[in-house]
């Protein structure tokens, strides 16, 4: 065991290190948590749409405001990738105008569309989180663009012209390509880049939805985590994936075609609710553990991390006493590895428990209301409080093995 924790501090860690510092994992995380105030407030009118379903006459429409922010959520990570890539890059004076060209892009590239009553305009599917992998290309390539014509001037060094006047010339060139290239390619030679990029996403769309390469995305993150290496790392992949799935779920909700086999049973809401307990890990059973430890450390470190586990931060306990510990990892990886499968039977195979199909992204819930806002069921309790159960089996025995050395390490210093 020490052998392979040697070569994962050595080996493993400093290659994650010098992934998470690369700079466009940080510019696609960074714009994919700068969306959380719209998946938050997306997920507010998705409990006001459950207050319409009781009381019809309720005045406000949530399902209606729902579609104007979570909704329209590829228009912002159009324009927040290269808006960040430009803040990273120190291109600060071309942040603006490169989120708004990439905004112009990735509309040229969902193409408008005559609708059925005649009017033309955009899918709402598209500009919402099914779209989103589209306005991932839009940004990067724009922010390409901008880059490689970062030091192209009209304007000698000496020009008597002020910055600000440079500034806006010298952004016209860089306007100029990415506008040209995507009417082009979509306009002219008639290339639906809308469908090419969905089917060369498809692969992490659909696979997320097998089991295993599910079990093995959630491995990946614990197994990060409880190295000291943070989980946001992977938010690039999770959040595009996840996003799409509930906005699928939803279209086909609404089309009253959704079936057991058909809706994704990967999304956040599923992960918050049922496999992230307290938190990456699995880590709520712990905590209520370590309340009733008998080393004075393990107990005081309950009384800590107690309460921001309950609302699913978990940093506490996890640098507290997981984080580079095999005795917890185990467990930790055992329970990325149970939870999904737990969750999968009863969602899929005896499908007692609904499948989400509205956005209820509030990972900062307690995991008994995600269960149950999420699925709108009170089966999505009974879920939490099986999986809470399966998740304490999985950490007991390692619990007490560490709380004994620790305890054992107490007796020796005092005597």
């Amino acid at each position: 065991m020490q052998k392979i924790l040697d070569w994962m501090n050595d080996k493993l860690v400093p290659k994650m290190n010098k992934i998470t510092s690369n700079v466009w994992v940080q510019v696609i995380r960074d714009s994919m948590l700068q969306l959380l105030p719209f998946i938050f407030i997306g997920s507010i009118f998705t409990v006001i749409g459950i207050i319409n379903s009781v009381f019809p006459g309720f005045p406000i429409d949530g399902n209606a405001l729902s579609g104007w922010t979570f909704g329209k959520i590829s228009l912002f990570v159009a324009f927040l990738i290269p808006f960040n890539y430009c803040e990273k890059m120190r291109l600060r004076s071309h942040r603006i105008i490169a989120g708004s060209v990439s905004l112009i892009l990735f509309l040229i590239i969902i193409t408008p569309r005559i609708e059925v009553n005649e009017i033309i305009g955009f899918g709402d599917s598209s500009l919402g989180a099914t779209g989103m992998f589209c306005a991932m290309v839009a940004g990067v390539f724009t922010s390409l663009v901008v880059r490689l014509f970062r030091k192209f001037s009209f304007f000698k060094e000496d020009s008597v012209i002020p910055d600000f006047i440079k500034e806006w010339f010298d952004l016209i060139v860089p306007i100029f390509f990415v506008v040209i290239t995507g009417w082009i390619v979509v306009l002219k030679l008639k290339v639906d880049l809308f469908g090419v990029i969905e089917i060369l996403f498809k692969p992490f769309s659909s696979g997320m939805q097998i089991l295993g390469v599910y079990i093995c995305f959630e491995l990946a993150r614990t197994l990060f985590y409880t190295m000291g290496v943070s989980a946001w790392v992977l938010t690039g992949i999770w959040t595009p994936v996840t996003l799409g799935a509930i906005a699928k779920n939803a279209e086909l909700a609404a089309a009253g075609t959704a079936t057991v086999q058909n809706l994704s049973m990967v999304t956040a809401e599923t992960a918050n609710a049922y496999i992230m307990m307290g938190g990456t890990g699995a880590t709520l059973a712990l905590s209520l553990m370590l309340l009733g430890a008998k080393s004075r450390k393990l107990k005081t470190l309950g009384k800590a991390s107690i309460v921001p586990s309950l609302i699913n931060i978990n940093e506490p306990v996890m640098f507290g006493c997981v984080v580079w510990n095999p005795i917890l990892m185990i467990p930790a990886l055992l329970n990325a590895i149970a939870l999904p499968v737990s969750t999968f039977i009863f969602m899929k195979v005896i499908p007692i428990v609904p499948i989400p199909v509205h956005v209820f992204n509030f990972w900062f819930a307690p995991c008994p209301v995600l269960g149950y806002f999420s699925s709108q069921s009170i089966m999505g309790v009974v879920l939490v409080l099986i999986n809470l159960v399966i998740s304490g089996i999985i950490y007991y025995p390692f619990f007490k093995v560490y709380d004994n050395q620790e305890l054992q390490k107490e007796l020796e210093a005092e005597g």
